[in-house]
Order: structure tokens, then C-alpha cells, then sequence
């Protein structure tokens, strides 16, 4: 194989490697969890696929709520040392915050 052809091969590879490759901003589908811990939610930004399922536990000292300020998804009480699953299907972004202490909040990123 000449010079050409082999440069040609490689800067071709490269490309093709490039495409393909994860830039990290993609949503993903593994399960989520979400804890409230000090009067706040540990992970502000979720992003992922539809139907993910999102697991919301309560590491705190009283009832902590996982609600969509919109009203498509509410985890209802949540009382301490507990969790609950649920999982949205429909695409968008979703601002969620603690119907008890209203300061926590979030954002979920569905793909």
C-alpha cells in the first residue's frame, strides 16, 4: 500500500471512529437516583432516555416530594429512609422541586 492510500485509510478511520464515538451529552437509559439529602435534591440536572426508570429515596430528616412544577409526575410522600420509582415517557424538559420545601428543586431532561 503506497503513502496515499495508506493516509487516505487512516484520516478515513479516524472519521469513522469519530461518529461513532460518545460525546457525553447523549441521554442515557441506565436507571437514575435521585436523594434528597440536606434539604436538597443531590443531582440538580438529570438527563435521559424515555421511559428510564428514576428512583427518588429520602436520606433526609422529614417527607421530601420528587414533583414536576407542570403536574405530569409526582412521587407523592416520601417518607424517610424510603423510596419510590417512576419513569415519564413523554420527551421534554421538566422543572421539579419538593411540594413540602419548595427551594429544592431540579431539572429533568427527557430524551
Amino acid at each position: 500500500m503506497n503513502a496515499k492510500w495508506t493516509i487516505t485509510a487512516l484520516v478515513g478511520g479516524a472519521l469513522l471512529l469519530g461518529a461513532c464515538s460518545d460525546d457525553g451529552d447523549s441521554a442515557s437509559s441506565d436507571p437514575v437516583t435521585v436523594t434528597a439529602v440536606d434539604f436538597q435534591y443531590d443531582t440538580r440536572e438529570i438527563r435521559v432516555a424515555a421511559g428510564t426508570e428514576i428512583t427518588f429515596t429520602n436520606a433526609d430528616e422529614t417527607l421530601h416530594t420528587m414533583t414536576d412544577k407542570g403536574g405530569s409526575f409526582n412521587t407523592d410522600d416520601v417518607a424517610v429512609d424510603e423510596a419510590t420509582t417512576f419513569s415519564v415517557s413523554e420527551p421534554g424538559t421538566y422543572n421539579y422541586f419538593c411540594v413540602y420545601h419548595p427551594a429544592m428543586s431540579g431539572e429533568l431532561i427527557i430524551e
